[in-house]
């Protein structure tokens, strides 16, 4: 099965991503040639491989810069056992892409305001020392991208879930069959 996270700027896709990772025992890092962080990550308990670097602030497939590559890989780690989990924003026009795969493939889009979105964006980016004022209008442009790649995933007959953070966190666990201790 692959797992995909996806919403806007600031919506909460690496920090549900890292909440679940967070959970799974035997993790080793794999990396391309010429690349300084990690590829991808797999687990062993449970058998999971988690695409993309979460080694900074933002993380996930938006840390790739041939996302395209992402798909045969993902193809591949699932014909070797792993469930797949994905997330970012440069993923999300590629619904087809998935379906194409012919695995079993749930999307999550993270249902969160865009006053949420813009305020998370804005406290990231003043973490860094950027002090420049936020333009709205990309993460505006990124949520109706997201809408978009969210009625292609229905129009596809795909497993295809709105929901909050908390949900989209506790959907993870559900679909890998993972108990959240807390």
């Amino acid at each position: 099965m692959i797992i995909t996270i996806r919403g806007t700027s600031g919506s909460g896709k690496t920090t549900c991503m890292r909440r679940a990772m967070a959970l799974f025992a035997g993790r080793e890092l794999h990396f391309a040639p010429k690349r300084k962080r990690p590829l991808y990550y797999t687990f062993t308990e449970p058998k999971v491989a988690v695409l993309g670097s979460y080694e900074a602030a933002c993380g996930g497939c938006d840390t790739v810069s041939d996302v395209l590559s992402l798909f045969p890989l993902a193809a591949e780690l699932h014909a070797y056992g792993y469930h797949v989990l994905m997330e970012g924003l440069l993923i999300s026009p590629f619904v087809r892409h998935y379906a194409e795969l012919g695995i079993e493939c749930h999307n999550i889009y993270l249902d969160v305001s865009l006053e949420k979105c813009l305020e998370a964006v804005a406290d990231r980016r003043a973490a860094r020392g950027v002090d420049k004022p936020l333009n709205p209008e990309n993460t505006v442009a990124k949520a109706r991208c997201c809408d978009l790649s969210a009625a292609r995933s229905i129009a596809l007959k795909m497993p295809t879930y709105r929901l909050d953070r908390d949900a989209a966190f506790a959907k993870v666990l559900e679909l890998l069959d993972v108990e959240d201790p807390l």
